[in-house]
């Protein structure tokens, strides 16, 4: 008698902490699907004692399910330059930049940005790193406007895809996005 039950408390507490289980995950992995929107988010941190602005480069995006973080954009100040750094796991074969004072100043038509039309491109040969080095015009108080855009190509996949730095939705109907910075 004594074996049954201490056969049957073994499998209550087997069920409780199988309950218990369930409970936990529940509670846990919608938090957990939701890591790659959070690593989206801007975040703020120190460089050469100037705040920078670091942002998840996103390519296929327009669709959560579809878009991958596949690497950062970096925006800082030094030495009278703003320097824009495009960083990533997959390989950059071509960068557009623009900055801009107001988002009208960025080239775009019906609300959708031109990276063709900005200021600043280059062709690259599957590089994981490229940096803007931008004189910097803006006096300290001063709002800006910054649309970075890649094509980044993955060649595990042999797979190319454009990319946006996660930040404000254009006005227009594609998903690109544009980040604010303020000069210090």
């Amino acid at each position: 008698m004594n074996d049954l039950r201490s056969n049957l408390e073994k499998e209550r507490v087997l069920i409780l902490g199988s309950m218990l289980l369930i409970a936990i995950l529940a509670a846990v992995v919608p938090f957990a699907l939701r890591i790659p929107a959070l690593a989206k988010s801007f975040v703020a941190e120190a460089q050469s004692g100037d705040d920078a602005l670091v942002s998840a480069l996103i390519a296929g995006g327009g669709n959560p399910k579809s878009e991958i973080n596949v690497g950062c954009i970096t925006v800082w100040i030094e030495c009278g330059y703003l320097y824009v750094r495009y960083s990533t796991r997959w390989c950059l074969t071509e960068t557009h930049l623009h900055v801009a004072t107001s988002l009208s100043g960025i080239p775009q038509k019906n609300g959708n940005p031109i990276p063709g039309q900005f200021d600043y491109k280059m062709k690259h040969n599957c590089v994981k790193t490229y940096k803007y080095r931008i004189p910097l015009v803006w006096s300290s108080g001063t709002i800006l406007y910054i649309a970075a855009h890649a094509v980044v190509f993955n060649p595990c996949e042999c797979r190319s895809e454009t990319a946006w730095a996660d930040g404000c939705d254009f006005p227009g109907r594609n998903w690109a996005t544009y980040s604010i910075f303020t000069v210090h």
